[in-house]
């Protein structure tokens, strides 16, 4: 009896130690901050290990403040949004060679200078994107854009219109079909 109770004890140990420790895990402290205020939104950009940032609804606004040279994206970064609205006036900027990914829904105030690739998933960039030479456009809701230099930005998915979805035409831009 006493050896049949070990190898069942033995059995549930090895079983045990299949499971997937990650899948019981919770996020990553270190590559997925919560923002609640600016402030942190803004450390939170500065941050080399952070990979994504998820906004938080609170009673405080979380703003993109106007003429802030913090509000850089200098990494492929995710924004989940939430369903939530990024507010202010200010501009983030997408650096060349980085991405910044766009889920989860929600609204984007201010407005995004792209040098990069922008995949804005369902989220609605309210005041519009300027694409600079080489950068692209994946997906999301525009209200305009507008690409400038050589060469050429391209949009390979998205929407684009006045109103949340309305059509329009977008100029210097090389529109292609997104090639997965």
């Amino acid at each position: 009896m006493k050896k049949r109770f070990l190898s069942v004890l033995l059995l549930l140990a090895l079983a045990f130690t299949l499971l997937p420790t990650t899948a019981l895990a919770d996020d990553d402290p270190t590559t997925v901050r919560t923002v609640k205020t600016s402030g942190e939104l803004i450390a939170a950009l500065a941050d080399e290990n952070v990979t994504t940032i998820r906004l938080l609804g609170t009673t405080e606004e979380v703003l993109l403040e106007r003429n802030n040279d913090k509000n850089v994206v200098k990494r492929n970064l995710t924004f989940d949004m939430q369903g939530q609205e990024l507010r202010g006036r200010g501009t983030l900027t997408i650096q060349k060679n980085c991405t910044l990914t766009i889920i989860n829904g929600g609204t984007f105030s201010g407005s995004i200078e792209n040098h990069g690739t922008l995949i804005g998933g369902g989220a609605y960039i309210a005041n519009g994107v300027t694409c600079h030479s080489g950068s692209e456009i994946k997906s999301g809701l525009y209200p305009r854009a507008t690409g400038t230099g050589e060469p050429t930005p391209k949009i390979t998915g998205g929407q684009f219109g006045t109103q949340k979805a309305l059509p329009v035409p977008v100029r210097g831009f090389r529109i292609e079909e997104d090639r997965k």
